[in-house]
């Protein structure tokens, strides 16, 4: 494995003896992140957002539809 300066890396504690290092391309992460929230329909995610906040007060607040 090449390691450079600057490489980042992830570790993992896998067993009580055992760690797992991972090399990382975080800004191939971001820019995943980026394009799958470009993906999102904030309107919908608004109305989802809505409905369960109004849920979680009725249920709350012992308030009838």
């Amino acid at each position: 494995m090449k390691i450079a300066p600057g490489d980042e890396f992830i570790v993992d504690e896998v067993g009580p003896d055992t760690i797992l290092i991972r090399k990382v391309d975080v800004r191939a992460m971001i820019q995943d992140a980026i394009e799958r929230a470009k993906s999102v329909d904030l309107n919908k995610l608004q109305k989802e957002m809505d409905e369960e906040g109004n849920r979680v007060a009725r249920k709350m607040y012992k308030v009838l539809d």
